[in-house]
């Protein structure tokens, strides 16, 4: 494996791990937008962490297609 560039976090996952992982995180995210349609008069109203769970799901999603050899541009990444 590659030296990691200087500040940054390494993570190593079988790719079926993080793939599972994945798709919990969409499970999750999915659950919170099904919330906050419950919620139409306060739209602001969902559980910390939503924002850095898609950010996290979306670094997660571009290590599974670099993995698989999938080099989508970034732009029409689907999430």
């Amino acid at each position: 494996m590659d030296a990691a560039p200087t500040n940054t976090a390494v993570l190593v996952l079988p790719l079926a791990e993080a793939e599972r992982l994945s798709e919990g995180m969409a499970d999750l995210l999915c659950w919170v937008g099904g919330f906050r349609a419950a919620c139409p008069e306060d739209l602001d109203r969902h559980p910390m962490g939503v924002e850095e769970t898609r950010d996290l799901r979306i670094a997660l999603k571009r290590a599974i297609a670099r993995a698989r050899g999938d080099f989508p541009p970034e732009e029409e990444m689907p999430f």
